[in-house]
């Protein structure tokens, strides 16, 4: 906090609102622990809200704060807002869940190349890609590397899948395909939930995998598309830092 009001050149007494969007933080007792801290530190605050960082993207990347926001990165979410009701899918991690995230689009290519390898599966460029990437030259090179792997660096195997589906690979391209019907079953289980079907929602796609280039986007837009034919499907239109600072000064 102290690092934020220095480079804002700003006094802590200065601060009338503040909206923290913390991942991680998914039950009230988690809220109330750090909302006490900010209390402390920031008396003044007539105003302070702790909340998730799904939300502050919703917020930010929705028109009014209504609508579902899906952020595929290293790990996927979804989160929606509608008729004052709210439903979270997705988050449990990547061992319990993740799906059509960078890490399982990593996981799901290895899974390709070794059962290529095998001949349980049809060749792929996915091998020569990745191979090129993990500077190794034997597929059983992969085992103790995806043993000692952290997280973002399996993650990071997902821009050579999406790579090979856009020269046309076709494992690649039945993974990215997959990725997407991931993606679109936590849309439309959060719009469900929301018993928002039939409307005519925003469905925000954020994260690091939906970048321009990727394609990823447009694979996902798509397959929601046609399970949710009446929702919008866009880019954040502003950042959750913009909404974060939103719900700073608009509870």
């Amino acid at each position: 906090l102290g690092t934020l009001t220095n480079k804002a050149e700003i006094s802590r007494t200065q601060i009338q609102g503040i909206c923290a969007g913390l991942a991680g933080v998914r039950t009230p007792n988690e809220g109330s622990a750090v909302q006490a801290l900010l209390r402390r530190h920031c008396p003044e605050a007539t105003h302070i809200r702790v909340t998730h960082d799904l939300e502050i993207a919703l917020r930010g990347g929705t028109s009014n704060g209504n609508g579902v926001v899906v952020v595929a990165g290293t790990g996927a979410s979804a989160y929606g807002r509608w008729s004052g009701q709210t439903a979270l899918a997705g988050g449990w991690g990547h061992v319990m869940g993740d799906e059509g995230s960078g890490y399982w689009l990593g996981v799901q290519a290895l899974r390709a190349i070794v059962q290529a390898e095998d001949g349980r599966g049809e060749p792929t460029a996915l091998r020569e890609g990745v191979f090129r990437r993990l500077n190794i030259t034997h597929a059983r090179d992969l085992v103790p590397w995806s043993i000692q792997a952290s997280k973002a660096e399996m993650a990071a195997l997902a821009e050579t899948v999406l790579a090979c589906a856009r020269e046309g690979d076709r494992s690649a391209r039945r993974i990215v395909a997959d990725g997407g019907a991931q993606i679109a079953r936590m849309v439309r289980a959060v719009v469900q939930r929301l018993e928002a079907e039939g409307c005519a929602i925003e469905v925000v796609l954020a994260g690091g995998l939906t970048a321009e280039e990727t394609g990823y986007f447009e694979r996902c837009r798509d397959r929601i598309l046609r399970d949710i034919p009446d929702a919008s499907v866009i880019r954040p239109r502003q950042s959750p830092v913009w909404g974060a600072a939103r719900m700073a000064v608009s509870p």
